[in-house]
């Protein structure tokens, strides 16, 4: 939704009060009083059956516009037929004033507390609003209190509820069972390692990367298994998630099986880089287990990669060359991509245990450099970065993997908004603090106006109305989540 307009929502019951003095000196106050409960209601019965996060906006605006003169109309005409009860009317609209002042929080904290749905607070506006219709001229006051003391009340709390079951809810806030969810991943897990056996035991050189589309389709469900080699990006997420259900449950079994799919990585430390994807196959299978069960040869391969990975470090540019390949294949003479900002965190972690100053300096020499040379002027990010080798310039920013080189790719944004907060972390630096507020502030502005359920398209600026949406975060996205 438009910021603009979530700003102005706030405006609208002082311009509906300022403007309702001009109106009224056209229009007689019954016929404005009327006009405005209409459209009240009318904004009411929209909130209700049509969902659009701008829509349901401008008419929470335009119900605080259009209810902003209610009291002080009703307050008005009741004084100028009931003078003698001046001091007693005041009494009882500052009173109601007040309440609703106070009230209303509490309404809000005890729907949250117990799941109540919005929609009886809607009808009960729809009730309270269709009262005033059948207001004659001199009965404003009287009215009121009829309302709340006639025996008749017993039915319009009725009627309020059923007319609230009808109405569109607002989703309550969901509750998270912590110890459910974990028990689920655990079965999971050892369901997924159920799969993975094969003749009696499981090949640790293959990981587990998806099932397939088609051969779900087909009724199978095997695993897609990959080798375990630096082409396989994905190669250190299983281990991960191993390490992860191993901390939670305990489980030797589980523990043992971390610890085999790990080792197959190993190799990454002792040969060159084949690009920059080694954080993400070493940080997150040695990097967890390092910190569950922690020894020597795991702090020894992390600092042995970090160190492979520094290789690739351009000095005269400042940041990590992430695809050697591309060079000649795509004419990019260094290129650096917004995923590369996910492996600076073994570099920091290196860096404190024995791999030495420079691996620091390189991790935030590369986020200053990609900070400066990255992003657009609204925050978001292009997915590459091409420099010249000579000048060390900003050649172009271009995507490979977005939509176009202009568009602002999901998994690349999320790339920006986990790399920054990590390095302001690491250094407590407050530029990158901001910086990962600004690059996050275009990520929520953005996702309301393409997903009304807060699942963004795979790239914000996809114009097809058929676009597809990221993935929810599949299991071996949970290693990331370390921080």
């Amino acid at each position: 939704m438009p910021v603009w307009l979530l700003r102005c929502t706030s405006f609208a019951v002082r311009w509906g009060a300022f403007l309702g003095v001009f109106f009224m000196t056209k229009i007689s106050e019954m016929k404005y009083f009327r006009i405005n409960i209409l459209a009240a209601i009318a904004a009411i019965l929209v909130l209700a059956f049509y969902e659009d996060a701008t829509v349901d906006l401008i008419c929470v605006g335009g119900i605080g516009f259009f209810c902003s003169c209610i009291f002080s109309i009703i307050y008005s005409m009741a004084v100028q037929r009931m003078p003698e009860k001046a001091n007693l009317i005041s009494g009882l609209m500052i009173t109601a004033v007040a309440g609703g002042g106070a009230v209303t929080p509490l309404i809000g904290a005890a729907t949250d507390a117990a799941g109540i749905t919005a929609g009886c607070v809607r009808a009960a506006d729809l009730c309270f609003l269709s009262h005033f219709l059948r207001i004659r001229r001199e009965e404003y006051t009287i009215g009121i209190f009829r309302m709340i003391t006639m025996k008749r009340i017993n039915y319009k709390i009725g009627f309020v509820l059923l007319l609230g079951l009808c109405c569109r809810p607002v989703a309550a806030q969901q509750r998270v069972d912590v110890e459910k969810d974990l028990q689920y991943c655990h079965r999971q897990v050892a369901r997924a390692l159920a799969g993975l056996k094969k003749d009696g035991g499981w090949d640790y050189t293959r990981m587990p990367r998806n099932i397939l589309a088609e051969d779900l389709k087909e009724g199978r469900t095997e695993w897609n298994c990959r080798p375990a080699t630096p082409e396989e990006w994905c190669g250190g997420f299983w281990p991960g998630v191993l390490w992860y259900d191993y901390e939670y449950g305990g489980e030797a079994y589980i523990g043992r099986q971390a610890r085999n799919y790990t080792a197959s990585l190993a190799y990454l430390a002792d040969r060159d880089p084949y690009d920059h994807d080694l954080g993400f196959l070493v940080h997150c299978s040695f990097g967890n287990g390092m910190r569950i069960a922690p020894c020597a040869s795991y702090r020894d391969v992390i600092v042995g990669t970090a160190n492979q990975l520094a290789k690739l470090f351009n000095p005269r540019i400042g940041t990590i060359l992430s695809w050697p390949r591309e060079v000649e294949k795509q004419g990019w003479p260094h290129n650096t991509i917004m995923d590369n900002m996910i492996n600076l965190e073994m570099l920091f972690w290196a860096s404190r245990n024995g791999g030495g100053q420079n691996l620091y300096d390189i991790a935030v020499r590369h986020a200053e450099t990609t900070m400066h040379n990255h992003f657009r002027k609204d925050g978001s990010c292009y997915h590459v970065a091409v420099y010249d080798t000579v000048s060390g310039k900003l050649i172009k920013g271009v995507t490979h993997q977005g939509y176009s080189d202009r568009s602002m790719w999901a998994r690349g944004q999320s790339w920006a908004i986990y790399g920054y907060t990590m390095v302001y972390r690491e250094t407590r630096d407050p530029r990158f603090l901001a910086f990962a507020q600004k690059v996050t502030d275009v990520y929520l502005k953005r996702l309301p106006e393409r997903s009304d359920d807060w699942v963004p398209l795979w790239d914000f600026d996809d114009p097809s109305p058929s676009a597809p949406r990221m993935l929810r975060l599949p299991v071996w996205w949970l290693p990331l989540c370390w921080s």
